[in-house]
C-alpha cells in the first residue's frame, strides 16, 4: 500500500469513528507511546516508579528492539504520526533515548518526550539534544525554589534543573532557533499553587515556548489515593481533576463517557516490551502481547484487544482501569504564554501527554 493510499485510509477511518462508527480498527496506531525505560533518579510520592509500586523490574530498551518495533508500525506507512517517548520512567536515563529520535526524525515521525530536568549537564549534551531532531521537550519543575520542588519531587535540584534549561535553550539559539519545542510544566498541588505566576515570570525570563499548568494524577483506585489526594491535592479544587463528596471523601469529577478514542489511536509499548492499551494500566493488567516477540499488527488487531475495545464501547465503567480514567471527565492541563500576563487558555481534558510528570 502506498503512503499517500495508507494516509488517506487512516483519515477515513478516523473520519468514520468520529461519526459513530466505533467498532472500526484502523490497520495501525497513529502514536506509539514507547518507555525508554521504568527507571527513574526522583522519588516523587504518587509516581508508581518513585514509590516504589510498581511491579515490573527496572529496565531500558535498546535501540534494535525499539528499531523492531517502528519498522512494524511504518508498514504500511502512513499512519504513524508521532512517537511519544516516556511513561514510568525518566527516558534520559535510557542511553539510547537520543538514537531512537534520531530514527524516527529520520524516518518523518514527529518525537515528544519530558524529563524532570537534571540531564542538560554540558553544552554537548545540550548540543545532541538540539541536534537530534526531536520534536518537542516538556521540562517538569513544580517549584520557583529549591524547598518547593523537593516537597513533591524528592531528590530534585531546583538549581540544576534551571541551569540545565538555559543550556539547551543557548544550544538552540546558537543552532539558529532549530530544535525542540520547549514547554515548561508545573504541576499544581497544595504546596506549590501560590507560585504560579512566580512559575510563570521563570517561564518568561529562560525563554520556553509555553508554560503548562497541569492538574496532579493520582490513582484513583489505588490504596494511598485518599491520602495522597489529602496531601496534594490544591486548596483550590478548580486546579484539579477531583471533587470533594459530601463524606469528605476525595473522588474524579463527573461520569466516564462510553467509548475511547485513545485505544484507537494509540499503542503503549512498556520497556519490557509488553503492549498495553494505555498508559493508566499502571500494573500491566491488560496486556495485549510482547512486541519483542509478537508482531504488532497481531497485537493491535488481535483478539485480546479487540474484545478489549468491544467493553469499552459497551461502557468505561466496565474495566476498573477506565472507570478511574480522568479523559473526558476531569481538567488535566492548561496552555498559557510564559511571562508575566496571566493566562487566558482554558483547562483542557487532554491525557495525551498525562504522563509527564
Amino acid at each position: 500500500m502506498s503512503s499517500a493510499r495508507a494516509t488517506f485510509r487512516r483519515v477515513w477511518q478516523k473520519g468514520l469513528w468520529k461519526l459513530g462508527f466505533r467498532s472500526l480498527t484502523p490497520d495501525r496506531p497513529s502514536t506509539l507511546m514507547v518507555e525508554p525505560t521504568n527507571a527513574c533518579n526522583l522519588r516523587c510520592p504518587a509516581c508508581p516508579t518513585g514509590a516504589g509500586t510498581l511491579n515490573r523490574p527496572p529496565r531500558a530498551m535498546t535501540l534494535a528492539e525499539f528499531r523492531g518495533i517502528l519498522d512494524q508500525a511504518l508498514d504500511p506507512p502512513g499512519y504513524l504520526r508521532q512517537v511519544t517517548l516516556f511513561n514510568y520512567g525518566e527516558p534520559f536515563l535510557c542511553r539510547d533515548l537520543l538514537a531512537m529520535v534520531r530514527l524516527c526524525a529520520g524516518r518523518g515521525v514527529r518525537t515528544f518526550t519530558s524529563t524532570n530536568g537534571h540531564f542538560f549537564t554540558s553544552d554537548a549534551v545540550a548540543d545532541e539534544i538540539v541536534a537530534s531532531g526531536l520534536t518537542e521537550l516538556v521540562v517538569c519543575l513544580d517549584g520557583a525554589d529549591q524547598e518547593t520542588i523537593g516537597r513533591y519531587r524528592r531528590n530534585a535540584s531546583f538549581e540544576e534543573i534551571v541551569a540545565g534549561l538555559r543550556r539547551l535553550l543557548g544550544a538552540r539559539a546558537r543552532a539558529g532557533g532549530r530544535g525542540p519545542r520547549v514547554e515548561l510544566q508545573f504541576i499544581v498541588m497544595k504546596h506549590n499553587e501560590r507560585q504560579t505566576e512566580a512559575m510563570r515570570r521563570l517561564a518568561g525570563e529562560l525563554g520556553v515556548d509555553r508554560f503548562i499548568l497541569k492538574t496532579v494524577g493520582i490513582r484513583a483506585g489505588g490504596p494511598s489515593f485518599q491520602r495522597l489526594a489529602e496531601e496534594l491535592l490544591p486548596a483550590d479544587l478548580s486546579q484539579s481533576r477531583y471533587e470533594r463528596r459530601k463524606d469528605g471523601a476525595f473522588a474524579l469529577r463527573g461520569d466516564p463517557p462510553r467509548g475511547c478514542e485513545y485505544i484507537l489511536s494509540t499503542l503503549v509499548v512498556n520497556s519490557n516490551g509488553d503492549a498495553v492499551p494505555c498508559c493508566y494500566d499502571v500494573d500491566s493488567d491488560f496486556v495485549m502481547g510482547n512486541l519483542f516477540r509478537e508482531s504488532l499488527e497481531s497485537v493491535w488487531r488481535g483478539e485480546r484487544f479487540q474484545e478489549f475495545r468491544r467493553r469499552v464501547r459497551k461502557g468505561r465503567d466496565l474495566p476498573a482501569m477506565c472507570r478511574h480514567c480522568p479523559e473526558g471527565r476531569g481538567t488535566i492541563r492548561k496552555v498559557g504564554a510564559a511571562g508575566g500576563g496571566r493566562s487566558t487558555g482554558a483547562w483542557e481534558g487532554r491525557t495525551h501527554s498525562d504522563r509527564s510528570g
